[in-house]
């Protein structure tokens, strides 16, 4: 990035501020649009950019519609606030957190709702649009009454439209894993593949993990995580502390499940890429696989 990392509550043009693990660079006199790049370990890993008419910064808004961006939370409550008093109705809060904002209406015969939760963890809020929301449109648009499963499968078909079909994401994986596997030479990259050649385990350690760790106490933390996608599976991951305090990552990959098998597998790979160091400690919350390997 041409522009030096700023700190501070304000978000200016030509301003690129940090962000937890974003960066928001605004940069409207050039291209018009706001990217947040994803970073890790100050790496960028991923854009996503809006235009900035999309995005609301200000609090009296006529109309609220799904795919909405506002600027930060506090605007998107005070516009809540403002629309309300303007279509004389009430809401509750349902939820709210640092990446969600819920609301309900309090009135017994009103079955209007708003989600909205956080772009990428950054400042930035987006309205979601959920099967309910379609019904309701379907509805007032064309007077015509449509189930929720049928609500459902067309919001999933124009997400795979956005995004793509998972299974492509799929096929795309080994090269995914060899181009990094080139550009950080040293890593250990694993996937396994079942008798009927379909995706198993990945693994990933890259080479700054393992040359990091020989500076750290040998003390790690394993966790996992339940995908929700199609084909669901574990996100699991390995990391420790470094001098600053600060998490270092060791490993992460996906798993089908939780299972012996599973962490037997994740765990041979971890031997491969660290070795064994005296007095090591791994902290689990729940499976035993992993202590019985060490």
């Amino acid at each position: 990035m041409e522009k030096e990392l700023i700190s501070g509550d304000g978000l200016n043009q030509g301003d690129i501020v940090q962000i937890d693990e974003a960066v928001q660079m605004y940069d409207f006199d050039t291209d018009d649009t706001l990217s947040i790049e994803l970073a890790n370990s100050g790496e960028a890993i991923g854009v996503f950019e809006l235009h900035k008419d999309l995005i609301i910064s200000k609090t009296n808004q006529k109309e609220v519609m799904a795919g909405q961006v506002y600027k930060d939370k506090a605007t998107l409550k005070e516009v809540m606030k403002n629309y309300a008093i303007a279509q004389r109705f009430q809401f509750r809060v349902d939820r709210s957190n640092a990446v969600s904002y819920a609301l309900i209406c309090i009135s017994e015969d009103c079955d209007w709702r708003f989600k909205a939760s956080s772009i990428n963890k950054s400042e930035l809020f987006k309205r979601k649009y959920t099967p309910k929301d379609i019904i309701d449109d379907v509805k007032s648009d064309l007077g015509v009454d449509v189930s929720y499963m049928l609500a459902w499968r067309a919001k999933e078909k124009e997400m795979n439209f956005l995004r793509g079909e998972p299974a492509d994401s799929y096929k795309k994986l080994p090269g995914y894993l060899y181009t990094m596997d080139k550009t950080y030479p040293g890593s250990h990259i694993r996937m396994e593949k079942s008798s009927k050649n379909e995706f198993m385990y990945v693994y990933i350690s890259l080479y700054a993990f393992i040359r990091g760790f020989d500076h750290c106490r040998p003390i790690v933390v394993v966790d996992g995580s339940h995908l929700k996608s199609y084909y669901t599976g574990t996100f699991v991951s390995a990391s420790t502390l470094y001098g600053a305090g600060h998490i270092l990552p060791l490993a992460y990959g996906v798993i089908d499940s939780e299972n012996d098998a599973a962490w037997t597998w994740f765990f041979e790979q971890f031997k491969i890429a660290y070795g064994v160091r005296e007095n090591m400690c791994i902290v689990s919350d729940r499976n035993e696989t992993s202590l019985n390997l060490y």
